[in-house]
């Protein structure tokens, strides 16, 4: 064949005409392949194939391209021959088709390899339809080939929790995995019971490891703020379920159908758990007195088991202006059948009020019995018992002027023996009062027989012009020899030396004074110097 060259014959009734063109034409094989693509284009897991992808058993490579002339740049159409080959451990991966390619368009697919591992030396080839000349190659990369569903490995469902203690599920999760799972595993649980069922909660998780062959994962669920234990049914349970793929995009799979009606396990919730409740209150102090400084002491008890999270405590008082906050405290947990002593103390206030003790105010902790957590107490003050207290009190204090002015008296005061009141001989200097309502026990302390003070009527515009007249001395003190050292304990507050007043906190109560030290009152009644 003479490559270029044409003949033109050209016949009729006169005879033949015949004329020679050489350069006419030329002859090309050579095809050009434009927009080459290798994809994974089936499955939940799908894109360019990379030595990062994972190919799924039973699934197809997608090979496109545009082919052309390559001397023309015409559109080719016509037949092609491709091949591929590789192996997948000691298997084998080969094979061959015919691909009619039509305008230009190749589109064709290449099954992957039947068996599951490491696919290596692997490539593809585009050849001419007589099998003669290589047109175009695709060399892989290795990447992994995945045979099998992910198994979600069955859970035992002898496993219990306690109703009262779902603040803090933790699920584990182990999926047995060939290939590589790295994505997102989807896991809801849900409490039902015999009448009530609670709603779902899920929890999108990652992989927290692996361990021969398995693929752990882990889903912590706080189920405290989704319904009340207390509600439910004696037979109520947990069912959790999970959903996921794995890199190949492959479905989980396990021996039920993981769903809400079919769950992957079922635990029993068990009626055991924990129960904080309000022991005795004790109030110390005139409570029928307006006025008056109560110390209150409330005891939190932990019943069954310890309690391992804070919880809030509270004492309130209310009165016909609102409800104030006598204490508020946290208490950092409590072991089993543990107490813990709350104390505040107020002023007793006008009229009707009432004084509450709420245990875990704010709700964190799951109880059997929640009706123990309250304690109520109601009073009315009608006014009487303050005005009885005022009058009481000033006519000590005007008693004590008098004592005084006694004992300040010069023969030139002779005078105020007629101002004064008749009194009977002073008795030894008193030792100071116990805090309001001591005559009550505090926490085990010693208990103090009721004192009524002495009224006295006194003209006090005549003492007052009598004590004008008098030169001023010192008050008498108690002596700094005569007040213990630090650490010292008094018994009671009748121990205690005399001149000191009282300061009432939620922490403590505590007798202080000049030149007397800080004495802080014990649970068993008895008094410490702290300072």
């Amino acid at each position: 064949m003479n490559e270029g060259a044409v003949r033109v014959v050209a016949k009729d009734v006169d005879g033949i005409n015949s004329t020679d063109v050489v350069g006419a034409w030329a002859f090309a094989r050579e095809l050009t392949f434009d927009g080459v693509n290798l994809t994974d284009n089936e499955g939940a897991t799908q894109g360019p194939i990379t030595g990062e992808s994972i190919l799924a058993v039973g699934e197809h490579l997608n090979l496109s391209a545009t082919i052309h002339h390559s001397a023309s740049g015409v559109p080719y159409d016509g037949g092609v021959r491709l091949r591929w080959f590789g192996s997948v451990g000691p298997v084998r991966w080969d094979g061959g088709s015919s691909v009619i390619v039509q305008n230009g368009v190749l589109d064709t697919g290449i099954p992957a390899p039947v068996n599951g591992g490491r696919l290596m030396l692997a490539r593809i080839e585009v050849w001419d339809p007589q099998d003669t000349v290589i047109l175009h190659q695709i060399d892989l990369d290795p990447m992994d080939v995945d045979k099998s569903r992910p198994y979600l490995v069955a859970k035992s469902n002898d496993d219990a929790w306690s109703r009262y203690h779902l603040d803090e599920v933790v699920v584990g999760i182990n999926i047995e995995e060939d290939t590589a799972w790295n994505g997102p595993l989807n896991v809801t649980c849900q409490v039902t019971s015999t009448e009530r069922t609670w709603p779902e909660v899920s929890k999108t998780v990652v992989p927290s490891g692996s361990f021969e062959g398995l693929t752990l994962f882990t889903a912590q669920f706080n189920f405290s703020n989704v319904g009340d234990p207390a509600d439910l049914d004696p037979q109520a349970s947990l069912a959790c379920w999970a959903s996921g793929r794995d890199d190949a995009g492959r479905p989980l799979e396990g021996a039920t159908d993981l769903t809400a009606s079919d769950p992957w396990f079922v635990a029993t919730l068990t009626e055991v758990g924990p129960d904080l409740e309000v022991g005795k209150v004790t109030l110390t102090g005139s409570v029928d007195s307006e006025g008056a400084n109560v110390l209150v002491a409330a005891p939190v008890i932990a019943r069954t088991e310890a309690i391992d999270r804070p919880f809030v405590v509270e004492i309130t008082l209310e009165t016909e202006d609102g409800e104030t906050i006598v204490v508020r405290r946290e208490v950092n947990g409590l072991g089993a059948d543990e107490s813990e002593l709350i104390r505040g103390n107020f002023n007793v206030p006008k009229g009707a009020w009432t004084l509450h003790v709420q245990v875990d105010t704010l709700g964190a902790i799951s109880e059997l019995d929640e009706e123990d957590n309250t304690w109520t107490y109601d009073a009315e003050t009608s006014g009487s018992g303050a005005s009885a207290w005022i009058a009481g009190t000033g006519g000590l204090a005007v008693l004590a002027v008098a004592v005084v002015l006694l004992r300040r008296r010069t023969p030139s005061a002779e005078a105020m023996e007629a101002v004064l009141p008749q009194q009977t001989p002073t008795s030894p200097k008193p030792k100071p009062k116990g805090p309001p309502g001591a005559d009550r026990r505090v926490a085990g302390g010693p208990k103090v027989p009721p004192r009524t003070p002495a009224k006295t009527v006194v003209d006090l515009a005549s003492a007052e012009a009598a004590l004008a007249s008098l030169t001023p001395a010192q008050p008498a003190t108690e002596s700094a020899a005569d007040v213990p050292e630090v650490g010292a304990v008094a018994k009671d507050h009748t121990e205690l030396p005399g001149g000191g007043d009282y300061d009432y906190t939620a922490e403590a109560t505590v007798y202080h004074g000049e030149g007397l030290g800080r004495w802080q009152l014990r649970d068993d009644g008895s008094f410490e110097r702290i300072a």
